[in-house]
């Protein structure tokens, strides 16, 4: 009991710690020390609690001295001061952090519980986030000391729980949609403006009804001038003419339309007294001649060995060019004349554009083989006009069902183009009346888009490899004269192709789908680029001349034709 008496004390704080740590140990380190041999668990409880009691008191009227320490016991290691507590409840003198709110604190110092604010102004993003935080401090002050309380942490970072497997590819796609990876957008590309050629083309009849100017398979370019066809080699760029009926009569004929069939060797050439000759130009000479029309021919178009012709009268006739009997269906398609006509690339539909203002769409499989030996005996005597209504009546009276009717154009339609990567969709140009590009779903019988071209349409080519299309126009408006490249289907224009003087009349697509010529009232024909080029596309044709001398030999008349020699590069 003396011992406990004398012995120097720190502090009451040091005490009441070893007192708290004794009740583990059996008593206080000094005890242990006094010298009297017995082991630690021997002494009462009463006497301790004496001596506390004496001690306090003691305490409480003595002043704090410093104490020295007796040296240790020889043999015996000195506890180090610093060493770490294996205790997780903290030193004696540092309380634990664990169950301080530092996270709270530090929001609360640095100005976070704003209540004095009671403004209902509008709060900007970073207001209503600094809000919800708010709420999320306030409701950790007062959840108390469990662990719950401790749940809402500031930008508290966690492993992020694995997402579930989706079965419909969504999660991929999505990751692939947000992915940095994914390359940027890239910009609109460049087209030229300029020409690449331009050529003469005096005595170009100026009439938007007809059919100048196509291009063959094997890159040649069919030209109609007046009385007479030239063809234009682009490898070479040489010119011959094929064929002329001038006559000594005053009234002679002239040429309408030219057509090539998918051989590139075979052209049709209408006549305006109705009647088409189709001519060989490998050799050159004239194979076959067809009637059949009671009034000039303006608009035709092949799909293998099958030609489609009509006329002004709204008449449409399908001839085989294998048969003898060659005409296999004849039927009334349109009120008025025919201004254009397009086989779809699959050649189970055929579109028609009249000058009625309509676009009319025929199924192949109804012009059967079956009216052939009708319509062949027909003469061409009965040219009954029969009103167009949801079947055409053919000349032998048989019907030919019509598919679909677009009236949503005001102006006679002559521009037709089927898509090269949707077969199902058309694209159609009104004329000056008109004024617009139109777009349809022939499956269906929708328009599926629109645009206001702002001058008559006279022709429509897509691009074989990209998604954009090129229009040519003609009277008035913003794109008088022009040919408009323009993207699909945001119809978004991506160049302006100047350079004619007068309108277009007629326009044709090369065999590499990236150059158009184009036909003009200025008796000028102008060769564009207007989509993408590189070489792999410029030599799609490479192999064409020895291809065409194959199938018969070079063309004969080396010599240029007089109306269509002149060429100069821009």
């Amino acid at each position: 009991m003396s011992t406990i008496m004398d012995t120097p004390t720190r502090s009451p704080f040091l005490l009441t710690s070893t007192l708290k740590s004794a009740g583990k140990t059996g008593g206080p380190a000094s005890l242990r020390r006094s010298g009297s041999g017995g082991k630690p668990g021997q002494r009462s409880v009463s006497v301790v609690k004496a001596g506390c009691s004496r001690l306090k008191a003691k305490a409480a009227a003595t002043p704090v001295t410093s104490v020295k320490k007796a040296p240790p016991k020889v043999g015996i290691t000195p506890r180090t001061p610093f060493a770490t507590p294996k205790s997780t409840e903290g030193d004696r003198f540092i309380p634990s952090r664990s169950y301080m709110k530092m996270d709270v604190s530090g929001f609360a110092i640095r100005g976070g519980f704003d209540k004095t604010s009671t403004s209902k102004k509008l709060i900007s993003p970073t207001g209503s986030y600094r809000k919800r935080l708010e709420g999320l401090m306030a409701r950790c002050v007062e959840g108390g000391e469990g662990d719950s309380a401790r749940k809402p942490r500031v930008l508290s970072f966690k492993v992020k729980a694995p997402a579930a497997e989706s079965d419909n590819g969504v999660d991929s796609t999505t990751k692939i949609a947000n992915s940095s990876d994914v390359p940027a957008r890239r910009p609109p590309r460049a087209v030229s403006q300029v020409a690449e050629k331009v050529l003469d083309a005096p005595g170009v009849v100026d009439d938007y009804y007809l059919q100048m100017i196509d291009w063959s398979n094997s890159n040649l370019i069919a030209v109609a001038l007046g009385t007479s066809v030239f063809i234009w080699n682009a490898e070479n760029e040489e010119s011959v003419e094929l064929m002329s009926v001038l006559t000594e009569d005053e009234q002679s004929p002239y040429v309408t339309g030219v057509s090539w069939a998918p051989d590139g060797v075979h052209l049709a050439i209408a006549i305006s007294n109705s009647e088409i000759q189709v001519w060989n130009v490998s050799i050159p000479q004239q194979v076959r001649t067809f009637k059949g029309h009671s009034a000039v021919i303006g608009a035709m178009d092949w799909y293998k060995t099958i030609l489609s012709t009509g006329d002004h009268a709204g008449t449409i006739v399908n001839h085989d060019v294998r048969a003898r009997e060659h005409i296999i269906a004849r039927f009334k398609a349109h009120r008025d004349g025919v201004c254009g006509l397009k086989w779809a690339v699959t050649g189970r539909q055929l579109a028609s554009g009249g000058d009625d203002n309509l676009v009319h769409i025929w199924d192949a499989a109804s012009m059967s083989s079956s009216q052939a030996s009708k319509a062949n005996s027909h003469d061409g005597a009965d040219r009954r006009r029969s009103s167009v209504g949801s079947a055409a009546s053919s000349a032998t009276g048989v019907p030919v069902p019509l598919l679909h009717r677009f009236a949503e154009h005001r102006g006679a339609v002559k521009a037709l183009a089927w898509c090269p990567f949707q077969s199902h969709l058309l694209a159609t140009g009104g004329g000056s009346t008109d004024c617009t590009i139109r777009f349809w779903n022939t499956r269906t019988g929708a328009c599926v888009n629109s645009v206001d071209a702002e001058s008559q349409v006279t022709g429509l080519h897509w691009s074989k490899k990209e998604r954009e299309i090129v229009s040519a126009h003609g009277y008035e408006g913003a794109n008088k004269n022009q040919l408009v490249v323009s993207k699909y289907p945001s119809l978004v224009p991506l160049a302006r192709l100047k350079g004619h003087s007068g309108r277009v009349l007629s326009t044709a697509q090369a065999p590499d789908g990236d150059t158009v010529a184009s036909i003009s009232a200025d008796e000028s024909l102008r060769i564009w680029r207007p989509f993408n080029s590189d070489r792999a596309s410029r030599t799609a044709a490479a192999g064409s001349k020895s291809r065409r001398e194959s199938q018969g030999g070079k063309m004969a008349g080396g010599a240029s034709g007089d109306g269509f020699v002149k060429s100069h590069i821009r």
